[in-house]
């Protein structure tokens, strides 16, 4: 497979390599990644419109489904910082969560979604409407390596979770040094068999858009 550079936009690099190769695949439909890159675009356009700018962090509470990929590339596209949140915890825990990581927006998309509307933080609600049309500029300035591109809080068994802040290189070296041992090729298919919150569930995002391969989505 054609490999994708560090620095630049790893979704559409990989649109432009194998746009008609299947990213994911979901209940009886699947989306190609001409088709995720474009859906991407629609949600940055959304998130910009919500009031979203770039190095603005925004939580994310949602189960493994399209929407929180989408979410998370259209927040890249814009330069902000998702922070992907296990929707098992209390709301009293990510409230501290929100507050040490200065979260100034949630996105939540669960049925339960009231009971994370938190104060002094904009709540947003999953999934959002893809708009088209936008004056938003996409490039690949906000994958810069160095710049911290998601956050993850530790899974806190001996003590109150621990935020870490991830940049695009580690992800990107991490895949990398993966791909050494599982030589993907474009016929595999990761499932996402760990939550998105996790830095195993999360990672098998980046690994699949960096290696070209498809990511299955269970019911």
């Amino acid at each position: 497979m054609v490999s994708i550079k560090l620095n630049s936009n790893w979704l559409n690099a990989r649109a432009s390599f194998n746009p008609d190769q299947t990213a994911i695949l979901f209940g009886k439909k699947k989306l190609n990644y001409r088709q995720l890159a474009g859906k991407a675009q629609h949600i940055s356009n959304s998130l910009y419109a919500c009031g979203i700018r770039r190095n603005d962090i925004a939580g994310i509470i949602t189960e493994n489904k399209l929407e929180f990929i989408k979410t998370v590339f259209g927040l890249w596209n814009l330069g902000a910082v998702p922070f992907p949140l296990n929707h098992k915890l209390t709301k009293k825990e990510i409230s501290v969560l929100l507050s040490r990581s200065k979260c100034k927006y949630l996105l939540s998309g669960l049925s339960n979604r009231e009971k994370f509307n938190l104060e002094g933080t904009v709540n947003i609600k999953l999934p959002l409407k893809e708009t088209k049309s936008s004056s938003t500029r996409i490039n690949s300035a906000n994958y810069s390596p160095n710049k911290t591109c998601v956050l993850i809080a530790t899974s806190g068994t001996s003590e109150f979770p621990k935020i870490v802040e991830l940049s695009f290189s580690n992800l990107f070296h991490s895949a990398k040094a993966a791909d050494t041992i599982i030589k993907h090729t474009h016929k595999d298919m990761w499932l996402a068999s760990l939550p998105f919150y996790h830095i195993g569930g999360f990672s098998i995002i980046t690994r699949s858009i960096l290696a070209g391969c498809s990511i299955l989505l269970p019911e």
